[in-house]
């Protein structure tokens, strides 16, 4: 779950930061990952609200909130999931 999470993330690259650091983003991927563990029912649009949440926190001033991405990031996330959870197993 954690790699899924984290290809999503770095593929979005909320603030623009990965190409001068390719772990910048693995503090916020652990709370994205914890909140995750936790949420019943995970709907996209409550992990789209965390995942601005921990964005905005985080990079204050930096980040600008873009409700469309966050929504996005979190549908594929949520997708690449449950394809893996429904991936048959041999």
């Amino acid at each position: 779950m954690y790699e899924i999470i984290k290809t999503v993330i770095n593929e979005w690259d909320p603030v623009s930061l990965l190409e001068s650091n390719p772990e910048v983003y693995e503090p916020q991927i652990a709370v994205i990952f914890k909140f995750i563990e936790k949420c019943n029912n995970c709907a996209a649009k409550k992990l789209a609200g965390e995942l601005d949440k921990v964005f905005s926190k985080d990079y204050e001033g930096v980040y600008v909130s873009n409700p469309d991405a966050c929504a996005k990031a979190a549908q594929r996330i949520l997708e690449m999931l449950i394809a893996r959870w429904n991936k048959p197993k041999n």
